[in-house]
């Protein structure tokens, strides 16, 4: 539920008799910081490797983000975990692909979280 201005006023007016300070306004405030926060998720999953992804050369991840501030990304190989994969982060999906010696191998397993 939105604090419209003509609460806030309401409520400012009850404050200000009291305290002197613009409760309603800060009301707001605070509102629109809790949007805001609860707009900026935090999402994980998992994700193994199939044979449509090798023969692809890719793994797309959708985190369900618009923007991807942040990731981390864990990866395993026969329950080992291995380093090495090039990540780009596009317009919310994390693209994983081979790079040097790091190769899509079936059954790799991705665990991540992104922010």
């Amino acid at each position: 539920m939105a604090i419209t201005n003509a609460q806030a006023a309401t409520i400012n007016k009850m404050n200000v008799a009291a305290q002197r300070s613009l409760l309603g306004t800060a009301f707001q405030t605070v509102q629109t910081d809790v949007a805001t926060l609860q707009g900026g998720f935090i999402t994980t999953g998992s994700v193994a490797v199939s044979a449509a992804h090798t023969n692809a050369s890719v793994v797309t991840i959708a985190t369900g983000l618009g923007n991807i501030v942040g990731y981390q990304l864990f990866m395993t190989k026969s329950g080992s975990q291995v380093t090495g994969a090039y990540v780009d982060n596009s317009s919310g999906s994390l693209l994983v692909t081979s790079s040097g010696s790091f190769n899509l191998n079936v059954n790799d397993v991705y665990n991540w979280i992104a922010w």
